[in-house]
C-alpha cells in the first residue's frame, strides 16, 4: 500500500474517534481479537477525516489490557475489507472541504502483517501526536470561520458600530497570531505542553467571539451562511475538549512541580 500512498493513487484516513466517546482512550471500545491466525476487528468509528474518499483506513483498536489499561494497536484496513461499512455523516458542515464519514467494522479479519508500528502502543505513537497537530491547525480554521462571519455581517449591516467591529477583528487577529506561535512551538518539539497554552487561550477567544456575535445579532434574522458558520465554530471549538482539559491539568502540575523544586 505504501507505493500507492506515495504516488497519490490511494488516500489513507486515520480512524480513532468513536460515537459518544470522542478519542478518549478510556471510552474507546473497538477491539481486535486474535483468532485462528488473524485479528478480528469489531466496533464503530466516527469523524473520519477524508474517509469518503479513502481507499485505506488506519484503525486503532484494543488488542489487550495491560495492568488494567487498554493497549491500542493500529491496523491498516483496506476499504474493500469484508465486514467494513463506510457510513455517510449528515448535518456536519464544519470542515466541508475535508469531508468526514463513519465506519462500522463487523468481524473484519486482517493478518498480523496489517499492523502498523508496535503492537499495543498506537495511542501514544499515533493518536497523541496527531491530536496535538490537529489542535494547532484547528486554530487557523477557526480564525477563517470567524473572519467569514464578520465579512457576512458587514455585508448585511454596514452600520455596525466601529467599536464592536474592532473587538471582533481584534479577536480574529489574536487567534491568528496564536496559531502562528503554536505552529512554531510545534516545530520546535518538546511535547504537547509546549503548545497547550496557545490552544487554550485561542479556543477561549473563539468562544468569546461566538458569544459577542450571538449578542450582536440577537434581534436580527440570521442568514443561512451565518447560522452554518456559527454552528461550525461550535463544533470545531469543542473537538477534543476533554483532552485539552487534561492538558490544562498537566500544565498546572508542571508549574507546581517546578515551584516545589525551587
Amino acid at each position: 500500500y505504501l507505493t500507492k500512498l506515495l504516488s497519490g493513487e490511494a488516500l489513507c484516513a486515520l480512524s480513532v474517534s468513536e460515537p459518544g466517546a470522542g478519542a478518549h482512550p478510556k471510552r474507546l471500545t473497538t477491539t481486535a481479537e486474535y483468532r485462528d491466525g488473524a485479528y478480528v476487528i469489531n466496533g464503530e468509528k466516527t469523524y473520519v477525516t477524508n474517509g469518503p474518499f479513502a481507499g485505506l483506513f488506519i484503525v486503532l483498536a484494543i488488542t489487550e489490557m495491560v495492568n488494567g489499561r487498554k493497549a491500542f494497536t493500529a491496523f491498516m484496513v483496506p476499504r474493500e475489507t469484508k465486514g467494513l461499512t463506510v457510513k455517510a455523516m449528515k448535518g456536519f458542515d464544519a470542515l466541508k472541504p475535508s469531508q468526514h464519514c463513519g465506519l462500522v467494522l463487523d468481524n473484519c479479519r486482517l493478518p498480523a502483517s496489517h499492523i502498523i508500528g508496535e503492537k499495543g502502543h498506537a495511542f501514544d505513537s499515533i493518536s497523541k501526536p496527531f491530536r496535538e497537530h490537529e489542535d494547532v491547525l484547528m486554530l487557523s480554521a477557526l480564525a477563517g470561520a470567524m473572519q467569514s462571519i464578520t465579512d457576512e455581517i458587514i455585508t448585511l449591516n454596514e452600520d455596525i458600530l466601529t467599536e464592536e467591529l474592532g473587538q471582533l477583528l481584534a479577536i480574529i487577529d489574536s487567534v491568528m497570531a496564536l496559531a502562528v506561535q503554536a505552529a512554531m512551538a510545534l516545530d520546535e518539539g518538546g511535547g504537547p505542553l509546549n503548545t497547550v497554552s496557545y490552544i487554550i487561550v485561542g479556543r477561549g477567544l473563539v468562544e468569546k467571539f461566538n458569544h459577542k456575535i450571538n449578542k450582536l445579532l440577537v434581534d436580527q434574522p440570521l442568514t443561512g451562511t451565518i447560522k452554518r458558520l456559527i454552528g461550525d465554530i461550535d463544533v470545531l471549538v469543542n473537538i477534543a475538549k476533554t483532552a485539552n482539559v487534561s492538558k490544562q491539568k498537566a500544565l498546572a502540575m508542571r508549574y507546581l512541580a517546578n515551584r516545589a523544586a525551587l
